[in-house]
């Protein structure tokens, strides 16, 4: 299992404010101490993806992505990001943080590398073990 200081940097993406503010706040309360991006669409989170590899910044080690979303959904986003072939991407954690129940949503994920599929809410200690993370 990692550590809080393995974990360097969570992006966060989903077009939920609410989402966002409180598992970021989870994560912080939490003692992670991981920079924490966030980006409200599946094209906004590729962009900055982009810029981390043009900037040579470190990609995310988690992203916690959300299937619905207006423009770019998660779905479109894992399907643009194989197709980007970032170095080091394949190294990333993706794990989906939805509300869909839909058993069909779960099966279009087979084809691309999901750490795990997790329903909204989420409590705090299933999202810090699905991270791989322990709770302080």
């Amino acid at each position: 299992m990692k550590t809080m200081n393995d974990t360097k940097k969570i992006m966060l993406v989903d077009d939920d404010c609410m989402f966002i503010l409180i598992h970021r706040r989870m994560l912080e309360l939490s003692g992670i101490t991981a920079e924490i991006q966030t980006a409200s669409s599946g094209k906004e989170a590729l962009e900055l993806l982009l810029e981390s590899e043009k900037a040579k910044d470190a990609l995310p080690d988690v992203i916690l992505l959300d299937l619905t979303m207006p423009g770019m959904d998660g779905f479109e986003f894992l399907a643009n990001l194989e197709k980007l072939r970032i170095p080091e991407a394949d190294k990333m954690k993706i794990i989906i943080v939805t509300s869909s129940a839909d058993p069909r949503d779960k099966a279009r994920l087979t084809r691309f590398k999901i750490e795990n599929y997790l329903q909204k809410p989420v409590q705090r200690e299933v999202l810090l073990d699905s991270i791989g993370l322990r709770a302080a």
